[in-house]
């Protein structure tokens, strides 16, 4: 656990680098930031520049009760969060907490920029404006990207991410199952097609709480489907979402 005061973990004159995990591997247990926490300025050569959270993680989760910064990392996947399992949870119950869960200014030279996802769920536990995912940028999967397994993304607003030479600018799912509940995804870019998401094949689904593709103030943008591109797979609304 991270307690008073509050830590960083790298930083632009220390940064720390691996292969995996440049600044945390997570292979099993639990990890709850009980202060202001920052993961910045690392870099792994393969996955998880932020942090790395394993296949063994099962039911076990990154606890964010304060103030968690993953920014300005670097990988070939998962520029700032690499998932096979496990749970990254930001817990509130104060809608105007300044604290927040931010994946932000992370880049991966492959996919996802923000968060690489092939298992997990990423989640917020009552306002989604306090876990955002913004401003990263990858070839593909600009926020984030999807594949293998079961991923769930909960309460989070995906904002501002880009797909540099490719499709996703907020979300790309590959394969396997990708469940969205109360996401917004808005202010995305992609080159190509998808600027808010993109589906390649596996299934998205549109869960019970409604999601939001693009906004009055803020729309995604692509070649085609600027808020949704269907290139494969499966899509299934238990609500539909509203883009706009």
């Amino acid at each position: 656990n991270f307690a008073t005061p509050a830590s960083t973990i790298g930083g632009s004159g220390t940064p720390n680098t691996a292969v995996n995990g440049g600044g945390i591997y997570m292979a099993g247990g639990a990890c709850t930031t009980a202060v202001t926490t920052s993961v910045s300025y690392n870099t792994a050569s393969n996955n998880g520049g932020g942090i790395y959270m394993g296949a063994n993680m099962g039911t076990n989760q990154i606890y964010a009760s304060k103030k968690l910064e993953i920014d300005h990392s670097q990988a070939v996947n998962g520029g700032g969060v690499y998932m096979e399992g496990g749970n990254l949870y930001r817990y509130t119950l104060t809608a105007n907490s300044p604290d927040s869960l931010t994946i932000h200014n992370n880049t991966a030279t492959s996919a996802g920029g923000g968060l690489y996802m092939a298992g997990g769920t990423a989640q917020s536990s009552n306002y989604s404006q306090q876990f955002i995912v913004g401003e990263n940028t990858a070839p593909i999967g600009g926020g984030v990207y999807a594949t293998t397994g079961t991923n769930n993304l909960t309460k989070l607003i995906i904002r501002n991410n880009t797909a540099s030479t490719s499709f996703g600018g907020g979300v790309y799912n590959a394969s396997g199952t990708l469940t969205l509940n109360a996401a917004y995804i808005k202010g995305n870019t992609a080159t190509t097609n998808g600027g808010g998401i993109y589906v390649n094949d596996g299934t998205l689904t549109f869960a019970s709480t409604a999601s939001y593709i693009g906004r009055l103030d803020s729309g995604n943008t692509a070649v085609n489907g600027g808020g949704l591109y269907i290139h494969g797979g499966n899509v299934t609304f238990s609500v539909a979402p509203t883009i706009s």
